[in-house]
């Protein structure tokens, strides 16, 4: 997904997610650009609520940025553990 113009390439952004869905006990951990890590396995909130995370400068420099969820491995809930309602990327 593109989402940068040229002239904001160096701006320093940060992630709103709300994380959602029927498995409120999954651990999820989210990496940008095939390795960049912003959080690790943590809980899903129980109270479904927005959260915000910071992203690097150098994941948002190429004008691009890869979302990739995964689950703890080990728990069931037929991989719909990952569920997100809602991804936001803002300008800090």
């Amino acid at each position: 997904m593109s989402f940068v113009k040229r002239k904001n390439r160096d701006a320093e952004h940060k992630l709103g997610l709300v994380y959602a869905g029927d498995c409120p006990k999954a651990n999820l951990r989210l990496v940008v650009n095939e390795g960049m890590e912003i959080h690790l396995f943590m809980p899903k909130p129980v109270a479904i609520h927005p959260i915000e995370f910071a992203i690097p400068k150098e994941a948002t420099r190429g004008g691009e940025l890869t979302l990739n969820w995964t689950q703890e491995s080990g728990k069931s809930a037929g991989g719909r553990g990952c569920q997100v309602a809602e991804v936001r990327l803002m300008r800090k």
